[in-house]
């Protein structure tokens, strides 16, 4: 997608630079020298937005390109009493193709299912002890819900941080809660 954002990027691109030459060549005295003054500002633009295309910024400076081209024409409306409808739909087409994607949040993939715990408290925490010799249910140290050795949440507890019960209410009294696994 991204590959062809780019060259329509550049077709629209190539398309407001002819659309600038035919003004500059339409225009009278002063309006040539200043078509010809924006066409090179233009030209260095779009060249900066193809070079930062690559890098991950040129789409910014397209977005300011077609958005300048959009205020250049309404400037051309007022002083000619022209409107170049043609340009104005390449501009405002590339305007919102330049426009910034929505991202979504990633989801931390270690994170146990949507359950809302009280924390165990510090002094709590503090009494628990690891050990390695298995028991009935496994926790870990750094969190407050205990699993069944089988669970695939308990699978992912590292040797080093896993803490064995033997029973239900030894994890309920080191102020663990039990996961969907157990109940």
């Amino acid at each position: 997608m991204k590959l062809v954002s780019f060259w329509l990027q550049g077709l629209l691109s190539v398309i407001l630079l002819f659309g600038t030459i035919s003004l500059i060549m339409e225009g009278g005295r002063y309006i040539f020298w200043l078509e010809l003054a924006w066409f090179v500002v233009l030209l260095g633009l779009i060249t900066a937005a193809f070079w930062g295309y690559a890098r991950g910024w040129g789409r910014e400076v397209f977005l300011a390109v077609y958005l300048l081209y959009l205020l250049h024409l309404v400037l051309l409306w007022v002083a000619k009493d022209e409107f170049f409808i043609t340009l104005a739909l390449v501009a405002l087409v590339g305007f919102f193709l330049s426009l910034p994607a929505k991202t979504t949040p990633k989801k931390n993939k270690e994170e146990p299912p949507s359950m809302v715990f009280d924390a165990p408290k510090k002094a709590e925490a503090a009494e628990v002890k690891k050990t390695f010799i298995p028991g009935k249910y496994l926790a870990s140290h750094n969190s407050n819900v205990y699993h069944l050795p089988r669970c695939e949440w308990a699978k992912k507890i590292a040797k080093s941080r896993q803490v064995w019960f033997a029973s239900k209410d030894d994890a309920w009294d080191k102020g663990y809660k039990g996961h969907e696994c157990v109940e």
